[in-house]
């Protein structure tokens, strides 16, 4: 978790024990209900975190508080697993999902996604003092030694790795969570983790110099929030917001302000 207090206070995780599936908004602009249960894994610093209260806040959080305030609808924030959001939006627990999400094929055949609202590129961190994994050929080769690599399961990280470096069970060290990693780094357990370029920047900052940067991976990566697929209007609607929010530079400054 962030050793940091947010500059406003987030919107609250809602502790649900959910019967049943939500109501889902129609296409008219009076139907359905106006409040939406949106998933978030609040465990992923600088995109998502939460304070001792339960208050969630990051760069996420404020892009769909952003969209509410210029929207009918409002949101509410919920923490879960990470792999847990996407079946939960299909099942109707959820009516979307804003969680460092790349818009994948794969993701598109189960949920709809807004136009992106963030590019991405993964970046590669090591020891300080480790100079053998250095580009992207050495991932392969470490692995082949026997190392591992440390990443969150369920990411396009994960299917990265696999797919480019020839990764397998055994040679990759798959948590639930991403922070994490950086403890099994400086245990030894893994000789270097990878994800989301600013998710391992915070990490690397917040451990005192013991960990850096080894390299980026330029990868055609963008974020969109995840929506129901029986939900046009609210799509139609976020699309708009995260459109006129790119062209006013409100996604600029929010993400100056946190460092994405």
């Amino acid at each position: 978790m962030a050793d940091r207090t947010p500059r406003w206070v987030g919107v609250l995780a809602v502790g649900l024990v959910f019967s049943g599936c939500l109501g889902t908004p129609g296409n008219g602009p009076g139907d359905g209900p106006t409040e939406l249960l949106i998933g978030t894994e609040a465990a992923y610093p600088p995109f998502e975190d939460q304070d001792e209260q339960g208050n969630i806040f990051g760069f996420d959080p404020d892009v769909i508080r952003e969209i509410a305030n210029r929207t009918r609808y409002t949101v509410r924030l919920q923490h879960m697993e990470f792999t847990a959001i996407i079946p939960s939006i299909q099942n109707g627990q959820l009516h979307g999902g804003i969680s460092a999400f790349t818009i994948t094929a794969e993701r598109r055949q189960q949920v709809d996604f807004t136009v992106p609202y963030y590019e991405n590129e993964l970046l590669v961190a090591t020891l300080s003092e480790n100079d053998d994994v250095a580009e992207e050929d050495d991932l392969a080769r470490v692995m082949q030694d026997g190392e591992r690599i440390c990443t969150q399961t369920g990411t396009t990280s994960e299917q990265w790795l696999r797919d480019n470096a020839g990764a397998t069970d055994a040679t990759l060290l798959l948590l639930p969570t991403f922070p994490p990693c950086a403890d099994a780094l400086q245990r030894g357990d893994a000789v270097a983790m990878m994800i989301d370029r600013a998710a391992v920047r915070f990490l690397i900052e917040q451990s005192g110099g013991r960990l850096k940067q080894a390299f980026t991976i330029s990868v055609d990566e963008s974020f969109g929030i995840a929506v129901s697929k029986n939900l046009p209007a609210v799509l139609q609607a976020f699309n708009q917001a995260l459109t006129d929010m790119r062209n006013d530079g409100t996604l600029t400054r929010l993400s100056d302000r946190w460092q994405v």
